[in-house]
């Protein structure tokens, strides 16, 4: 609400409500609120004026004696380049053009990030390395299996990869001799290491 009465110090251009402008003026005693006040009033300016800073439409066009402006208004590709199209023109691709660099007159200014989200960059235009560095580094697995007396495998967790099988039910009773060759000395001491023993006490 507003009354009329004397002017308080507050800069405006009417006169506040006195309950107001006392508000108004301990809100502006608080340094970090009233500085986080106006942080976000110029995020909020710059949120609004975002298509004039990053955009792939150009703020100014001068082409063929005429000036456009495309960041503002829809311009189609016939007007450019008299080929009867009503699409959007390839702003970039125009300013690039035999058409375009010909006359020194023509003129065209883009905003300080020409890209814009539903940008198409042709292929040409990306730059990639020829060199491509590829590091390959071994991972090491690990996995456990209980074996029969035969070297057939009774039961495994995480050794399908070892088996080059999908999962631990297709690992059950494959025989071990089959994948890894076992010398003598490492034979041996498997079935007496299976063998079920009675505990002697």
């Amino acid at each position: 609400m507003f009354s009329e009465g004397e002017p308080n110090s507050f800069p405006l251009l009417f006169v506040l409500n006195p309950i107001t402008a006392k508000r108004i003026q301990k809100f502006r005693s608080i340094k970090r609120a009233y500085g986080a006040f106006w942080i976000l009033i110029i995020l909020y300016v710059i949120g609004l004026s975002a298509n004039l800073l990053c955009n792939n439409l150009p703020l100014y066009v001068h082409y063929s004696g005429k000036s456009y402006f495309p960041v503002l208004f829809y311009y189609t590709d016939d007007t450019f380049t008299g080929s009867g199209q009503n699409t959007r023109p390839d702003y970039k691709r125009l300013a690039q053009s035999s058409t375009f660099l010909n006359n020194s007159e023509n003129e065209i200014i883009f905003p300080p990030i020409p890209y814009g989200p539903y940008e198409n960059i042709p292929p040409e235009m990306i730059d990639v390395e020829n060199l491509v560095t590829v590091r390959i580094q071994p991972e090491k697995r690990v996995g456990t299996v209980n074996i029969r007396p035969d070297y057939t495998i009774a039961k495994s967790r995480s050794c399908s990869w070892f088996f080059s099988q999908a999962n631990n039910r297709e690992v059950r009773n494959l025989n071990l001799e089959e994948y890894w060759p076992l010398s003598p000395p490492y034979k041996k001491p498997l079935p007496d290491g299976l063998r079920i023993k009675q505990c002697p006490y």
